[in-house]
């Protein structure tokens, strides 16, 4: 049935106009977009859709007459009008094949063993971490932990760090301490 029947069928049962109903009755029909065929029915002629169109419509809306009408009675009645009787999703999903191995979720891509590779990297992506942690507990600006995570220059903080001494440099540039980072002064 067509959603303009349907909201002709609202207007009869719950009063004022059919455009009071027409969005309601064409959210339940959405689906016939992208899927024309009785089973685009599957999505939303269901309790979920039904509580799916109270959620987006809200619980009432008020006709051309003035009277509030429950979203949910007027939601009912067009799954009812179209199927005889409200399904859950379950009524519709139990009848579903999975023939396809995507339905099924199988994984399609060929899977390669990377062995030691794979661990190697991994113990070295452990150990750059513990550096940046120990480098964090030493004391370590928030600057030179950037500095530690883009080029890996954890060691340098965890070992005895030379004293801090601000100098001038002829380019106006200051060396904060001198692990290979600058701070410029302009």
């Amino acid at each position: 049935m067509k959603p303009l029947i349907h909201a002709t069928i609202s207007a009869k049962k719950f009063g004022g106009l059919p455009e009071d109903y027409q969005a309601i009755h064409d959210f339940f029909d959405w689906p016939k977009i992208a899927y024309p065929h009785m089973k685009h029915r599957a999505i939303l002629h269901n309790s979920f859709g039904i509580y799916l169109c109270e959620r987006i419509f809200g619980t009432f809306i008020v006709n051309s007459d003035g009277d509030k009408v429950s979203v949910r009675d007027v939601a009912e009645q067009h799954v009812l009008d179209d199927l005889g009787r409200i399904p859950t999703i379950q009524d519709w999903l139990q009848h579903l094949e999975l023939v396809e191995p995507w339905m099924r979720a199988e994984k399609t891509r060929r899977s390669v063993d990377l062995g030691n590779y794979v661990r190697g990297d991994l113990n070295t992506k452990i150990e750059e971490l513990e550096e940046l942690r120990r480098a964090a507990l030493s004391g370590a600006s928030h600057e030179d932990l950037r500095k530690v995570v883009l080029d890996g220059t954890a060691r340098r903080f965890v070992q005895s760090p030379p004293p801090v001494t601000d100098r001038e440099v002829d380019d106006g540039t200051i060396r904060i301490p001198d692990y290979g980072h600058e701070a410029n002064t302009d």
